[in-house]
C-alpha cells in the first residue's frame, strides 16, 4: 500500500513493518556483519512496556536485543520516551525490568536519546526528561549518555 493516506498510526505502523523491522536488518547484518546501527527506541514505548511486562507480543524489543548480543555495533537508544497517563508503568521499569536484566554486554550498546523537539510534546520541559533519567538510571546514566555514545561514535575516550 505504498500511496495509503489514511489513518496516520496505520501508515506509521506499515512502514515499521515494511523498512524498519529487525527481522529486516538481521538479513542485513548477516550480510554485513560490522555494519553500524542503532535501533532507535529500543523498540517503541509500547513494545518496551510488554517487554517489561514479559509479553510475548514485545518481539521487536526482544529481537533488537539478541542483535545487540550477537553483532558488535547494534546498539539502541531511549530517546522520546515517555509514558502517557500509564500509572503502573515509567522509566524506573525500563530500568529495573528491561536495562538491569540485560547482558553487560547488550547494557553498554543502550545509549540515552532525547529527540528534544519531540519531548516537548509530551514532557514539559527538556531538563525535567534529563533529569527523570538520570535520578531512575542514578551511575547507569553517565554510561548510557555518555560512554556508550562515544564509543558508538568511534571515539576513543570520553569527551565530557
Amino acid at each position: 500500500r505504498s500511496n495509503y493516506m489514511g489513518n496516520t498510526d496505520e501508515m506509521i505502523q506499515e512502514r515499521q513493518l515494511m523498512h524498519n523491522h529487525p527481522k529486516l536488518w538481521r538479513k542485513v547484518l548477516e550480510k554485513y556483519p560490522k555494519l553500524k546501527i542503532n535501533f532507535a527506541h529500543m523498540g517503541g514505548n509500547e513494545q518496551v512496556k510488554a517487554y517489561a511486562q514479559g509479553k510475548k507480543m514485545a518481539f521487536w524489543t526482544s529481537m533488537v536485543i539478541e542483535l545487540m548480543e550477537e553483532y558488535p555495533n547494534v546498539y539502541c537508544d531511549l530517546s522520546c520516551f515517555y509514558t502517557p497517563n500509564d500509572e503502573d508503568f515509567g522509566l524506573r521499569d525500563v530500568y529495573d525490568k528491561v536495562y538491569l536484566k540485560m547482558s553487560k554486554k547488550a547494557r553498554r550498546k543502550v545509549m540515552y536519546g532525547s529527540d528534544f523537539y519531540m519531548v516537548l510534546l509530551y514532557k514539559p520541559s527538556l531538563k525535567g526528561y534529563v533529569e527523570e533519567f538520570k535520578r531512575e538510571f542514578g551511575n547507569d546514566f553517565e554510561k548510557i549518555a555518555y560512554d556508550n555514545p562515544a564509543v558508538f561514535m568511534g571515539f576513543k575516550r570520553r569527551f565530557f
